[in-house]
């Protein structure tokens, strides 16, 4: 994520010497990343379901590392704009969180998906200081070589620091990718809902990140290069805050009524944001409610994007979790290229009161949205090899495993001999599955 941040800073001043350069090109170049990841995140997560975590996420790195390399060699905006859609083309995030949901607790999901949240998060403040700092030394190529090694490093770590495959909990070989169990996926509420929501939450941080660096400029005269010390005391303050209400709401499972108040919390700083960028001149107190607003927005965010991806592993079908954290990243990064692409139109029309505005009004069509969302089952996965013959065959067994107690639902892959169960995690009774195994 980091090399995926680094150009954003300093592109913009960089790329003007390279041969084509146009302001078209240049939104391009900064935002088809994106899209090829929205493209090619589903694909990913449902390769992952049939040949392993480890190895999709390393093939993605690899493309990463190639599309860094081509972006060095590249003189065009056009060859740019082609290396940064093929950095995007090794779209790993819904591998990444499918493989973590596979090694943690259920009930650690979201704590985990926090940390995972944090370092992205990390990435971003860190991009900020050291993009310049590597463009004035050694130009873009300087920014590309940094995301290529950069690249080559997380390959290392996940081939050292992950087990492999034969040795992972929990790992799963998805039967077959039939489009019957890809609409299943696609059509289940549960997950629908929680696709739409991710959009709406990144659509508002790309537009968001629009305007704000040059707000904060104007309202602290901080150059560009000191953003990261307005924006990360911020950062590291909400995820402090946000860790003990998440883990209370995890601890006495009232994930809905948080999740919910959280959404509130998103709507209040644009609604805040609106008011404080709305004309008001330099002063303490507009400094002062522009940094609340700031942590307001960043504590719902980060409890939002840290319960979102926890959720697609209660609701997702048995088996499917892979296609679940496709769907979820894809909407997640196609609310980023939409809030880059549309919001710019905004907030040259209106400026950023404007676009906070807009921004607020769909923070309000989700927590509307929100509103109706049931309480999410406490379902986890559970996968274990089974011995089928003419007498044990597939429909037999179905039957059978689905009598079991917290059993909410089964899948039979007959050809690998395995059983793909959904779970309640308070009702279900590993040992009656064990005498079920020896019989």
């Amino acid at each position: 994520m980091t090399g995926l941040f680094l150009p954003l800073s300093v592109m913009a001043i960089a790329a003007r010497q390279l041969e084509g350069f146009s302001p078209f090109l240049l939104g391009l170049a900064l935002g088809v990343h994106g899209l090829t990841q929205a493209l090619l995140q589903l694909p990913f997560g449902l390769l992952s379901d049939r040949f392993g975590r480890r190895r999709l996420i390393v093939a993605g790195l690899l493309v990463f590392v190639l599309g860094s390399f081509l972006a060095v060699a590249s003189e065009t905006m056009y060859g740019l704009a082609c290396a940064r859609a093929l950095q995007g083309a090794g779209a790993i995030s819904s591998v990444m969180m499918a493989c973590a949901t596979d090694y943690l607790r259920p009930a650690a999901h979201a704590k985990g998906m926090a940390f995972i949240g944090l370092g992205i998060g990390s990435a971003f403040i860190l991009s900020l200081p050291v993009a310049p700092l590597l463009t004035v030394r050694w130009g873009m190529d300087g920014i590309f070589m940094s995301a290529a090694a950069l690249g080559l490093a997380a390959v290392a770590f996940v081939l050292l620091g992950l087990p492999a495959e034969s040795d992972a909990i929990n790992r799963q070989r998805l039967p077959s990718l039939s489009l019957k169990g890809l609409k299943k996926v696609f059509a289940h509420p549960g997950l629908r809902h929680l696709n739409g929501g991710i959009f709406v939450l990144h659509f508002i941080l790309a537009a968001n990140f629009l305007v704000l660096p040059f707000l904060i400029i104007d309202l602290t005269a901080l150059r560009l290069g000191q953003h990261w010390q307005f924006y990360a005391p911020l950062l590291s303050l909400s995820f402090v805050l946000m860790l003990p209400y998440l883990s209370y709401a995890e601890r006495h499972q009232k994930t809905r009524p948080f999740f919910i108040m959280a959404v509130v919390l998103l709507l209040l700083s644009q609604l805040t944001l609106a008011v404080c960028f709305s004309g008001l001149p330099q002063s303490r107190f507009a400094v002062g409610s522009a940094l609340v607003s700031l942590l307001v927005f960043f504590f719902a965010f980060n409890h939002l994007e840290a319960n979102l991806p926890a959720l697609v592993g209660r609701y997702s079908p048995a088996g499917r979790k892979g296609a679940a954290m496709g769907f979820l990243s894809s909407a997640q990064f196609l609310g980023v290229f939409s809030g880059s692409v549309s919001m710019v139109w905004v907030a040259e029309w209106g400026g950023a009161g404007a676009l906070f505005c807009s921004t607020a009004l769909l923070a309000m069509v989700w927590l509307l949205m929100t509103m109706s969302m049931p309480t999410p089952p406490l379902l986890a996965d559970f996968m274990f090899k089974v011995e089928l013959s003419a007498a044990r065959n597939a429909q037999w067994l179905s039957r059978r495993l689905a009598r079991l107690p917290g059993v909410t639902e089964v899948l039979i892959d007959d050809k690998h001999g395995a059983a793909y169960l959904k779970i309640d995690r308070l009702s279900f009774d590993s040992e009656q599955l064990l005498e079920f195994q020896k019989k």
